[in-house]
């Protein structure tokens, strides 16, 4: 999964950039692979990852808007 992330530099909510998870990939798959199904495990989810940011990309050949 982290060598399929595309090489992005902008970071989410944890501030954490694509680039920055896949130069760092096996110490950040050991970390995420124990979160993840610890979180699995106790069926918990995260206020935190719950969160997006969503921004809208308007077609130009639209003409409703």
């Amino acid at each position: 999964m982290i060598k399929a992330m595309e090489n992005k530099n902008s970071c989410g909510h944890d501030l954490l950039s694509n680039r920055m998870i896949k130069n760092e990939k096996v110490w950040f798959a050991t970390i995420l692979t124990t979160l993840i199904n610890e979180l699995l495990t106790e069926g918990l989810f995260p206020e935190m990852l719950k969160k997006a940011v969503v921004i809208p990309i308007f077609n130009k050949r639209d003409t409703t808007n």
